[in-house]
């Protein structure tokens, strides 16, 4: 993963509570800037297309993760 990227993720229930690991997405400074609401992109995004892209992201960076070996246990 290069430098500038991080792994984040989604907030999609109130509970506060984090995620799984594998349900992280694979993130450059700039979209996790975005993600976390630090970013404002003019004209703005609609909130369900957002959470629509960060799906697939999560299912990008699986893909990957499986790649490099660190989801050997998954079929996917």
């Amino acid at each position: 993963m290069p430098e500038n990227n991080s792994v984040e993720f989604m907030h999609l229930n109130s509970n506060g509570m984090k995620p799984l690991d594998i349900q992280g997405i694979y993130a450059c400074s700039s979209c996790r800037d975005i993600i976390n609401g630090e970013r404002k992109i003019e004209p703005p995004y609609e909130k369900e297309w957002l959470e629509l892209q960060e799906l697939r992201a999560v299912i990008r960076t699986q893909r990957i993760m499986h790649r490099n070996g660190l989801l050997g246990c998954l079929k996917l």
